[in-house]
């Protein structure tokens, strides 16, 4: 998700995982990027800051 969304709003009300990725203006820019933030969901399967996009799809895909 973009960095407008609401990373707590994912985490506590809704219990997802997700991850923030910012600087982009398109899915192929996204794709070039690192993920910068994300929730204790994501973190327990090893979505973390640093990690780039595509590791991050293999991870849940």
């Amino acid at each position: 998700m973009c960095g407008y969304l609401n990373l707590e709003t994912a985490e506590k009300k809704m219990n997802n995982v997700a991850a923030i990725v910012t600087g982009v203006k398109s899915v192929d820019d996204m794709l070039k990027k690192n993920i910068t933030s994300s929730t204790t969901n994501a973190q327990k399967i090893g979505i973390v800051s640093g990690i780039s996009v595509l590791e991050t799809l293999e991870k849940i895909g």
